[in-house]
């Protein structure tokens, strides 16, 4: 049975059917990369690729949501492997005029390296921001080292 706008749905039927013999229609969407499908935090993750096609792909991803070649500098070195490249990020990002050091300082919280994690606290501690300190609340509640929760609790309690 076909809808009043020929489309082949029966009512209340949420599958697209071919009017032909009731089969269901397959909808395909294509992507240009599966990179597409991830968030941002996810592309920037592959900039850390070993794989050069996967990083190139990253670049290209980025660039089409809008990050101009700056930030996907900045971004690549948040994703490096390289511990010194992730510790002179924090510096970069802290002292750019032009960049919201916020979202990249919050990534980097993330790191599993402690030096990083330490580094990034005493910087968001400079910022008046709440939203920074209910962030830095939520994340005494996952992080596994116990020096890092540490210096959470201590930059809270300056506040």
């Amino acid at each position: 049975m076909g809808t009043a706008n020929g489309g082949g749905q029966a009512h209340g039927d949420a599958l697209p059917r071919d009017d032909q013999d009731g089969s269901v229609r397959s909808a395909v969407h294509l992507v240009r990369s599966p990179m597409e499908t991830l968030d941002d935090r996810s592309v920037i993750r592959w900039l850390g690729s070993r794989d050069s096609r996967r990083r190139g792909e990253a670049r290209d991803e980025l660039r089409r949501r809008g990050l101009d070649e700056d930030e996907i500098d900045i971004a690549a070195a948040v994703a490096s492997p390289d511990l010194r490249t992730r510790l002179e990020v924090i510096d970069v990002i802290t002292r750019s005029d032009r960049l919201d050091p916020r979202p990249w300082l919050l990534m980097l919280l993330e790191d599993p390296n402690r030096d990083i994690k330490l580094r990034v606290i005493s910087a968001l501690a400079t910022m008046s921001d709440p939203g920074i300190a209910s962030r830095l609340k939520a994340r005494i509640a996952q992080e596994p080292d116990p020096t890092v929760a540490a210096r959470i609790r201590h930059v809270l309690s300056l506040r």
